[in-house]
């Protein structure tokens, strides 16, 4: 599979919305994870704990503060979990992704490529 066609962003939909900066929001877009990230992930996190630098990977990867997501009910934090895993091995498997979860929309028709 050549690099221009593995999905690269997906978009997260919250049953109910979330705050950002302030701003309730009902979707997040997560991209790609490229091996800088986990290193900028792990400053953030100050070393911490895997949980804090899954946090903190998240973060980098949506472009939100990490301080929001620890605000997160832990059904909104879970989608990211999902999406993020459906990202990094679900789509290239051509698996359906999970609910809540859809490549962005510049992508569709990428995700069994």
């Amino acid at each position: 599979m050549s690099k221009n066609k593995r999905l690269q962003k997906i978009e997260i939909m919250f049953d109910e919305p979330v705050l950002v900066s302030g701003t309730p929001t009902e979707k997040l877009t997560m991209r790609r994870q490229k091996v800088q990230d986990a290193l900028d992930a792990e400053v953030l996190a100050g070393g911490g704990s895997v949980a804090g630098q899954e946090v903190a990977l998240f973060s980098v990867l949506c472009g939100v503060p990490m301080e929001d997501l620890k605000e997160f009910d832990v059904t909104e934090y879970r989608k990211l979990q999902e999406g993020y895993l459906f990202l990094v091995e679900g789509a290239a498997k051509g698996q359906t992704p999970p609910a809540g979860v859809k490549p962005c929309a510049s992508q569709a028709g990428q995700a069994g490529a």
